[in-house]
């Protein structure tokens, strides 16, 4: 878990006082002690160099590894993020494999937070080798569930995958007088 970014705010109390806070943003990509993940739909090794394609291949930081789906699944393939506390859901990245596109690999993908839908990707998407490609919540949602699904029998196929979300108040500034302001500038 490393910070990616801050996220800044500003709202109006309702006498007009404005209210600033910072949000740090965060990266989840496999760390068990924020989430834990799991995915369905199986994996298709590859027998010719030993390379068994596994889930875990997403999370390992190395985009020349990567996960392919079981062709022909049995169930769906997905992935699904569970974290231990609610967080607020900014977006979930994920690369494609480094060479050899399979176009249905990528069209038609789904991200969902507790379920409800969040983005997709055109079932005409055209994916670039390594590419990443970005399912971001138009509103940050609070959430605890996130999940990548493939629709169908398509084949699941990801090289990285990272969940940007924040999940901690780190500041807080009312600006309730300019003594109280130049207190601060101390």
């Amino acid at each position: 878990m490393t910070p990616s970014n801050f996220l800044a705010k500003c709202h109006f109390t309702k006498n007009n006082r404005r209210s600033y806070y910072v949000i740090e943003s965060m990266t989840y990509n496999g760390d068990s002690s924020i989430a834990t993940w799991t995915a369905t739909g199986g994996n298709r090794p590859w027998t010719p160099t030993g390379d068994q394609r596994n889930y875990s291949n997403m999370f390992d930081g190395n985009p020349a590894t990567y996960w392919v789906g079981h062709m022909p699944n049995i169930e769906p393939n997905t992935v699904t993020i569970t974290f231990i506390y609610p967080v607020i859901f900014a977006a979930l990245t994920i690369t494609s494999r480094p060479s050899d596109i399979y176009q249905p690999g990528y069209q038609g993908l789904c991200t969902y937070a507790d379920d409800v839908l969040v983005a997709c990707t055109s079932s005409d998407r055209q994916t670039s080798p390594g590419e990443v490609i970005t399912f971001a919540a138009h509103v940050p949602k609070s959430a605890t569930k996130i999940e990548l699904r493939y629709p169908g029998a398509r084949i699941g196929v990801v090289a990285e995958l990272e969940v940007i979300y924040s999940g901690r108040l780190n500041y807080f500034l009312s600006h309730w007088s300019n003594k109280y302001t130049k207190q601060l500038k101390k």
